[in-house]
């Protein structure tokens, strides 16, 4: 497993997870999360750890 954090586009804040360690997985592929600030999923890249929509910031 991996820990990562991101900030949550809809309330702001920081929201730390974990994710499965897929080592057959391509590395330009997203996992979805349920995030803990606002109780929405978000799409997570499995390398870079960026949101779908917010890979430039």
């Amino acid at each position: 497993m991996s820990h990562y954090m991101f900030r949550c586009p809809v309330s702001g804040e920081n929201v730390q997870r974990w994710i499965d360690d897929d080592p057959d997985g391509a590395r330009n592929s997203y996992v979805i999360v349920d995030c803990l600030a606002c109780g929405k999923l978000h799409f997570v890249n499995r390398s870079t750890h960026k949101l779908l929509g917010h890979e430039n910031e």
